[in-house]
């Protein structure tokens, strides 16, 4: 399914991407695609796209193929991360 990102948190946008210290300001949702697919030729761990006008952020991943899980995750009094089945 396809959304509108400017009906979502909106342009522009400042596109991160952690691994390779990217930092870039879109303003128009075609340049974000061109962008996007600029940095996921290289990029496998995702990017990071923050509304300018507003305090949401987005985080954009590439495709893993493969078999589809989830797991919930709780911490126990100490603060240690538990894995539930």
């Amino acid at each position: 399914m396809l959304a509108d990102i400017r009906e979502g948190i909106g342009m522009p946008l400042k596109v991160q991407s952690s691994k390779f210290k990217i930092e870039s300001i879109i303003y128009h949702p075609q340049d974000l695609i061109i962008e996007l697919n600029k940095i996921f030729e290289t990029e496998t761990e995702g990017v990071i796209l923050a509304a300018l006008d507003g305090e949401s952020k987005v985080l954009v991943e590439g495709f893993i193929e493969g078999k589809e899980f989830s797991c919930i995750v709780a911490q126990d009094e100490n603060g240690k991360p538990i894995a539930l089945p």
